[in-house]
């Protein structure tokens, strides 16, 4: 199931970009750049520098306003599976010292109507939803959902790891202040979020072995991308990020525009039909569970 097409898009799944035989994992679904909703996921799944490099035919191709697939094209995804478009934001310096493989998409209409940050796809587990940042110490568990290998765990063994990476056509990449775990990513995973308890996002998995693993810290990806997980307006949370602690055995969600005078609804199992978006601070929501 991590391989194949997920609408509303989700997390942990494979993406891709265009008209390239290369796969990767989507690590956060939805995130905000400049209060534009886009995907997460490492520069080199979804903007792989080399192809500028080594390839000439693809030379100029992937630059700005290309498009990302989910499913990738490797794992059989079509002219119809287009979910986002390259920003790029964050370009690898192969020669000099690195904090980040990361990148930045602006989600198309038709996948931005996922309205949510979390939970799952059909088929698909997924262990916490995504709901903050945090760090981590030696020692901590941390998990991941993967393209290629699902869900694992790890052992947090470094926080503070320099390492070399080697990139097709680029050759060895240096990069300081990285996470290091025990071994929980495979080759198509580049790109999953890892996790610890409560839905807290610490790290970007970039590169692995069978032994170790290694990601960015989320706090440096944020911040060097300009990221946000909410829209700039404070007082506003997306539902499925404010109600996590009832996710479950939440139902629907109702709530009143004042202005429209309408009624709006969120309905976790129909995201994509729900015009519900944010749970509004000062405001009075109708909330249905299975249980209470």
């Amino acid at each position: 199931p991590y391989t194949e097409r997920h609408r509303p898009v989700v997390a942990g799944v494979s993406v891709g970009p265009t008209n390239y035989s290369l796969a990767g994992t989507i690590g956060l679904s939805l995130v905000y750049r400049n209060n534009q909703p886009g995907i997460l996921s490492n520069r080199h799944v979804l903007f792989p520098d080399w192809l500028n490099v080594s390839d000439k035919t693809w030379e100029g191709y992937l630059r700005r306003g290309a498009r990302v697939r989910q499913p990738s094209l490797l794992d059989g995804g079509t002219e119809g599976d287009y979910i986002a478009i390259l920003e790029d934001v964050a370009p690898i310096d192969r020669t000099g010292l690195n904090q980040v493989d990361a990148e930045f998409a602006s989600l198309l209409a038709v996948a931005a109507e996922a309205k949510y940050l979390a939970a799952s796809g059909q088929g698909v587990s997924f262990l916490q939803p995504y709901r903050a940042l945090g760090t981590v110490q030696p020692g901590e568990k941390v998990y991941k959902n993967g393209r290629t290998s699902g869900g694992t765990q790890g052992e947090v063994i470094g926080v503070d790891a320099d390492v070399q990476v080697e990139y097709p056509g680029m050759g060895l990449v240096r990069f300081a202040g990285q996470l290091a775990t025990t071994g929980m990513l495979s080759p198509g995973d580049s790109g999953s979020a890892l996790m610890k308890g409560d839905g807290i996002v610490v790290g970007l998995g970039f590169a692995g072995s069978p032994s170790a693993s290694f990601a960015n810290p989320i706090g440096t990806v944020f911040e060097r991308l300009g990221l946000t997980l909410t829209p700039a307006d404070s007082g506003k949370v997306p539902v499925a990020v404010g109600l996590v602690s009832i996710i479950p055995i939440l139902i629907r969600v109702w709530g009143y525009n004042n202005v429209t005078q309408a009624w709006l609804l969120y309905d976790p199992a129909h995201p994509q039909l729900s015009d519900l978006e944010y749970l509004t601070q000062g405001h009075g929501y109708w909330i249905k569970m299975s249980q209470s």
